[in-house]
């Protein structure tokens, strides 16, 4: 076996030992990895695992137990195959070949999206967050992790929990653009005179945001804090 072989029976070995014990037949586990069912054959017996003989017993069970929560998850709550597979722990095939059984046509608008829940609807915030500062000349540092980060926050000036955005419709159809959307606030430049920086960046809501625009950050705060003490003091 060369040392190529060697390693990659190390690295995916104990996965398929863990999917072949949850239930899985040899060629599911194949499937799932992306190997042949021999070669998932050589790596149980290299792990010393019993192989399974007749019907899959533990399988059958685990199906009579979720198969309505994923057929009702796919029909009703439109959620893609792969977050399906990831949630409940079954590979694409055992999917299709349920979804099958009931006679439940693919939806390709849920079934072909390889993106996480609403993963998408981030990515199109990221750009176009990326794309107004392009528009305006301003610099945009912030990488992916730390812009979902900030949007992801309370509101630093008020404290307002990120709200669940709109996810909207395709022109011309009844479909919806993304596969789910995110909770989230949108970003505020403590300087507006200075571009997306993890120094110059945090957390606002929509309220704050329209009502600080391009004032300076000291000036903004010292004049809620105005209206905060006339309001108090009335």
């Amino acid at each position: 076996m060369s040392k190529k072989m060697i390693e990659r029976r190390d690295l995916l070995g104990p996965e398929a030992v863990k999917l072949y014990e949850e239930g899985k037949t040899q060629k599911e586990v194949g499937l799932v990895l992306g190997v042949p069912s021999r070669t998932v054959s050589s790596w149980l017996k290299y792990f010393k695992v019993k192989i399974r003989k007749g019907t899959n017993t533990n399988f059958q069970l685990k199906k009579e137990k979720i198969f309505n929560k994923v057929i009702n998850d796919y029909q009703e709550n439109k959620i893609t195959m792969q977050n399906i597979c990831k949630t409940y722990h079954i590979d694409h095939y055992t999917l299709k070949k349920w979804l099958q059984e009931e006679g439940i046509p693919l939806d390709k608008s849920i079934s072909t999206n390889s993106l996480d829940y609403g993963e998408a609807y981030f990515n199109q915030l990221l750009q176009r967050y990326k794309k107004g500062a392009s528009k305006r000349n301003l610099e945009f540092y912030l990488n992916r992790d730390q812009f979902k980060q900030i949007i992801q926050k309370k509101c630093h000036y008020c404290h307002e929990e990120p709200i669940l955005q709109e996810n909207p419709i395709k022109p011309g159809t009844e479909r919806l653009r993304y596969n789910g959307t995110i909770y989230s606030n949108t970003i505020d430049r403590k300087d507006s005179t200075l571009g997306y920086t993890l120094k110059n960046c945090v957390a606002a809501c929509e309220m704050c945001n329209r009502m600080k625009m391009d004032l300076d950050y000291e000036v903004f705060i010292a004049w809620v804090n105005k209206i905060s003490r006339f309001q108090n003091e009335k």
